[in-house]
């Protein structure tokens, strides 16, 4: 797994993403968890299947994680492809939340967001503690 930080193109479709998920809400960035949650619940109930709409919705969902973790925004390719994803500082643990979203609406799955950010984040600090990591 290579990890690296967003390049200018990246950072640009983030900051793109973020933007078209307060537009979707009607809402002023930073979304908050309850703009995240009214998004998550109106694609599923509606299924929405556009792309670029469910890539905003876990690039605002992943924003929840960044600002109440300090996690950073990184770029990653592995054998399963290349994402945009959050780590800690200098650590190879990585969140896809994207990935996160994705899978949950294709379920059809009802989800609490903000209890998925706090498990989300509870299950990187146990590895982080395990020390079963490695430093980038």
């Amino acid at each position: 797994m290579e990890i690296s930080p967003l390049d200018p193109e990246y950072r640009k479709a983030l900051d793109d993403g973020l933007a078209m998920a307060a537009r979707i809400a009607g809402q002023p960035a930073p979304l908050s968890s309850a703009d995240v949650q009214g998004l998550y619940d109106a694609f599923r109930t509606e299924g929405i299947e556009t792309a670029e709409a469910i890539i905003a919705l876990g690039l605002a969902f992943g924003a929840l994680i960044e600002r109440e973790a300090g996690y950073e925004w990184v770029r990653v390719e592995d054998e399963y492809g290349k994402e945009t994803c959050l780590a800690p500082v200098g650590m190879s643990v990585t969140i896809a939340p994207i990935s996160m979203i994705q899978k949950r609406l294709a379920e059809g799955v009802e989800i609490d967001i903000a209890e998925l950010v706090a498990e989300t984040i509870r299950s990187v600090q146990k590895l982080l503690a395990s020390g079963e990591y490695q430093a980038r």
